[in-house]
């Protein structure tokens, strides 16, 4: 099952300093947009979902051709794989495995996550 989603606002970096209530709201925000991506395309696609643990692969295609750490922009991902999670309506504990890598540059930036059986 593959899965596109908008590129994470730079408010739910792990490295973010901005005030709690700021980054809380762009966390919310970014989940619902996930949220919402993942039923369109579920639905529009019609996808079925693997049994057991799961594996994820995560691809970034960012917009800006700075360099990046994988593991931030996983971490980054955190809210909205939880949007993911509800829209498939699963436990996320179920993700197994968790990997990425950093495609090539993309206007708008957006993330492609792949869900397979582990």
């Amino acid at each position: 099952m593959k899965i596109d989603l908008p590129w994470p606002p730079t408010e739910t970096h792990p490295n973010c300093r901005k005030h709690w209530a700021i980054k809380m709201r762009a966390v919310r925000k970014y989940r619902r947009n996930c949220h919402v991506a993942t039923m369109v395309q579920q639905h529009s696609k019609a996808q079925t979902l693997p049994r057991g643990d799961l594996q994820l692969t995560l691809t970034f295609y960012p917009k800006t051709n700075r360099k990046r750490d994988i593991d931030n922009l996983i971490a980054q991902m955190k809210s909205g794989l939880d949007g993911v999670a509800d829209a498939l309506k699963i436990d996320d504990s179920r993700f197994r495995k968790v990997s990425g890598t950093i495609g090539n540059q993309q206007s708008p930036g957006k993330v492609e996550v792949e869900i397979e059986s582990l």
